[in-house]
């Protein structure tokens, strides 16, 4: 990490306290999932597969959006500043490398966990994609990359670079897989209700220890956008098997 620029952006009161960040997090990712659920009467996880990507696209860009809004007049930083405050650092190859090696290590790590403990909770379920092959892959195209930036610049970005600047860098990586994890909760709980306690297991580990995996792979590289490539290259992996 770049430790000259945390301290002086902690001196200049940019970097978010652990208050403001608990309280993006609510607002970006359970408000509206809330406002959903008040206004149709069920979770948009019940909705059907394409209504159900759109939704999401939806609260991963207000997850942005929030976050530049809470930088900009909670935390005073400059819009010249925004990039470094949530680490949307380009080092040449060397970022696309690490890029690459937390895709890997990730899998091996769900391949270990699966074959421990078997498979985990499926995200499945709700009315197949019924659209011209044009449309499935514009959808397909802009949820891989909508969903994992806007999860990177919130969990990675905002919250990791921000605690990790204002606590410490280990801090920083804890309080970021704590958040991300437990926003997938919901979803969790919608799909995998009943499901096997050997599921859940799977589930958890792979959730939780995915998290850490990415956090550190974020440490490392200094830069979301490493992440970035290792989510967007994660979340094709289910489309290639439910597509091709």
């Amino acid at each position: 990490m770049c430790y000259n620029q945390g301290v002086r952006a902690l001196i200049e009161g940019e970097n978010p306290t652990l208050i403001q960040v608990l309280t993006v997090w609510i607002i970006a990712n359970f408000v509206p999932q809330l406002i959903i659920y008040i206004a149709v009467g069920k979770p948009y996880f019940s909705f059907n597969l394409a209504n159900g990507m759109v939704t999401e696209m939806i609260i991963m860009t207000w997850n942005i959006l929030l976050v530049m809004w809470a930088l900009t007049y909670w935390n005073h930083v400059r819009r010249s500043g925004i990039r470094d405050a949530v680490a949307w650092h380009m080092y040449g190859w060397r970022t696309v490398g690490w890029g690459i090696i937390g895709f890997i290590i990730t899998l091996l790590v769900f391949l270990v966990i699966s074959l421990a403990f078997g498979p985990p909770i499926a995200y499945a379920g709700g009315e197949p994609i019924n659209l011209p092959p044009l449309l499935v892959f514009a959808l397909v195209s802009g949820h891989s990359i909508t969903i994992p930036l806007g999860e990177e610049v919130m969990f990675r970005g905002y919250i990791q670079t921000g605690i990790g600047r204002r606590y410490g860098p280990k801090e920083g990586l804890l309080v970021g897989a704590l958040l991300f994890s437990l926003r997938h909760h919901p979803a969790d709980l919608h799909y995998g209700w009943g499901a096997p306690l050997t599921q859940w297991v799977s589930r958890l580990l792979q959730l939780y220890v995915g998290a850490l995996i990415w956090g550190w792979i974020r440490h490392r590289s200094n830069s979301i956008i490493s992440t970035l490539i290792t989510h967007i290259l994660f979340i094709l992996v289910p489309y290639l098997f439910l597509f091709i």
